[in-house]
């Protein structure tokens, strides 16, 4: 389930899984993801407004607990990922992570408007595209031995 070749357990650049900075980070945005996730089902009415797009009543709200569902499922798969070493994936999924964002703008665009909500929706396209271009390094470096 890990990336191919690994360094030997001799080598001096050999490290531990969780002692590579990448899958720590993808480990503890995972764990955000979560968070985040378990906010949005335990309190969706709230959390819609920080969303950007506020809801007026409980049936508003559904939607936001579809958006945590959707949140905590990639936080469990990035632990699940990071625990198991599997970098390739880890890259992968934070790299078509970072589209999601977009769409998350698009709705809000088309229901409110413009407005400064989606500077936040923008720094996690930059998150997920960071812990993407970390990964990818990881895994490059991992495959080329380099």
């Amino acid at each position: 389930m890990t990336d191919a070749p690994m360094p030997s357990a001799q080598s001096p650049t050999a490290r531990p899984f969780w002692r590579e900075p990448a899958l720590i980070f993808a480990a503890l945005s995972g764990l955000a993801f979560v968070v985040l996730g378990l906010r949005a089902m335990a309190i969706p009415l709230t959390t819609s407004g920080g969303f950007g797009l506020p809801a007026l009543g409980v049936t508003d709200a559904l939607w936001v607990q579809v958006y945590g569902s959707r949140t905590m499922l990639l936080g469990i798969l990035a632990i699940t990922f990071a625990a198991l070493g599997n970098v390739a994936a880890l890259g992968l999924m934070f790299g078509i992570g970072a589209t999601l964002p977009f769409f998350d703008m698009a709705l809000i665009i088309g229901q409110t408007g413009p407005g400064p909500i989606l500077f936040r929706h923008a720094a996690y396209v930059v998150w997920l595209g960071l812990g993407a271009i970390l990964l990818w390094r990881l895994h490059r470096r991992r495959v080329t031995g380099a």
